[in-house]
């Protein structure tokens, strides 16, 4: 079923099939449709979306043990919530898993980076709205951090997954891990190709910077 052109949910038999962007309004889509069904699988290509749905979305998939088969693409928070909340991990030959920031990451979303923002976005409102809107984002970023911290102590995996490879590795943008190296911050149940970490990544770096991080220890 497709809506609006950004996203499409679909199902067939036991398996969902989700495509595009991930909001709100995908995920209740997703939830109209798996109601009362008996869904084993879910079948994914994304490139992220909102914090607040992928977290709903990887809930969802934890709490009724459901697999993951990466089709194409799990990148932002598809890769964050999506596919650290599913049971078994499939990535198709081709496929990537990528990470790059979430709300704990070090650069970005400190209050002087949002105060950069807004200024940079609300130039024409005046002082005592723009520290409104300061003030309000840093509220919501410290409520969100929290429904995170709860959310990978939920499912069992090291958050700094998600920041490692920005914060201590140089990524500039996107970045994958080698099965091996997911495994380390306790991602279970993963079957990709042999050679996935060599997966070519030039045409994705045409668009937007896209590396392979090897972790040192």
């Amino acid at each position: 079923v497709k809506a609006d052109g950004q996203y499409g949910v679909s199902i067939d038999g036991k398996v969902v099939h989700f495509s595009g962007k991930i909001n709100d309004k995908s995920a209740e889509r997703l939830f109209e449709l798996t109601d009362g069904k008996q869904i084993t699988k879910m079948v994914i290509n994304s490139t992220g979306g909102e914090v607040g749905a992928g977290m709903k979305i990887g809930s969802w998939l934890h709490r009724n043990r459901i697999d993951l088969e990466v089709e194409k693409r799990c990148w932002s928070s598809c890769a964050n919530y999506i596919f650290t909340g599913a049971r078994g991990k499939t990535i198709r030959p081709g496929a990537t898993v990528a990470w790059h920031g979430s709300l704990i990451q070090k650069e970005g979303i400190d209050k002087r980076s949002i105060r950069r923002q807004v200024e940079q976005t609300m130039v024409d409102a005046d002082f005592e709205t723009k520290e409104k809107v300061v003030n309000q984002t840093m509220e919501y970023l410290k409520s969100a951090r929290k429904r995170q911290k709860l959310f990978f102590e939920r499912v069992g995996v090291d958050e700094r997954i998600c920041t490692i490879g920005t914060d201590e590795y140089g990524a500039e943008e996107f970045y994958i891990l080698s099965v091996t190296d997911m495994e380390k911050f306790g991602l279970k149940d993963i079957i990709a190709p042999e050679n996935y970490h060599e997966t070519d990544l030039s045409e994705i770096n045409k668009l937007i910077p896209f590396v392979y991080i090897e972790l040192k220890n």
